[in-house]
């Protein structure tokens, strides 16, 4: 008789344990810009986008906060860190603006709203290592970072310093999108029970061809 609803109660704590946990998305898009830096007004939009797809197909509560400074994204950052999340709970940070590595100091960093032409004195730079400190104080189990900006590739440290072409599209970057497209993952098969494309990824998709 025990064992009649052991498999009950397992699926039972399996489904508890999917509707326990919640899903977060906080957007930084910086659009203008002053100093000399080009403007970036594509940037709000795609987040919004990413954003809407977020929420309205995987049930995420996203926040999108534009045009912030780099004491308006530690502020943001540091008040994420004060918050409670459950072991299960997942955070998604996307930082979309201008990026600098300074070759002096060997240093990638973002430059947010406000940003200086020159800032050598880091005042309103963000430095990665600033952002992987301010990152890591946030208690979230599970955190994945999106950096779309340039020199991302410094955020893990010196050894990501750029030192070859610039990107350049090819064709195996149709052939990457279409990989990445044909996997199922476990939130979009629970959600949606069939596998689609967010509206963003299919944008991406045509604009590699």
């Amino acid at each position: 008789m025990k064992q009649r609803f052991i498999f009950p109660l397992l699926f039972a704590a399996t489904i508890l344990q999917a509707q326990a946990r919640k899903d977060y998305a906080v957007f930084f898009p910086v659009t203008t810009y002053t100093g000399g830096w080009t403007q970036l007004p594509a940037t709000l939009t795609e987040c919004n986008d990413l954003a809407n797809d977020l929420q309205t197909l995987y049930g995420f509560e996203t926040t999108v906060l534009p045009d912030k400074t780099k004491a308006g994204i530690k502020t943001q950052l540091a008040e994420l860190a004060n918050r409670s999340y459950g072991p299960n709970d997942q955070l998604l940070l996307v930082f979309s603006m201008h990026g600098y590595f300074d070759e002096a100091g060997e240093a990638g960093c973002l430059c947010p709203a406000g940003a200086k032409a020159n800032d050598g004195a880091f005042d309103t730079w963000l430095l990665h290592t600033e952002l992987r400190t301010l990152v890591a104080r946030i208690p979230c189990e599970h955190i994945l970072v999106i950096l779309d900006a340039c020199y991302s590739g410094t955020f893990g440290g010196k050894k990501g310093k750029p030192d070859g072409e610039i990107y350049k599209e090819t064709p195996d970057c149709q052939a990457n999108i279409q990989q990445a497209l044909s996997r199922k993952t476990p939130l979009l098969h629970r959600r949606r029970r069939q596998r689609t494309r967010p509206r963003r990824l299919r944008n991406w998709s045509k604009e590699c061809a």
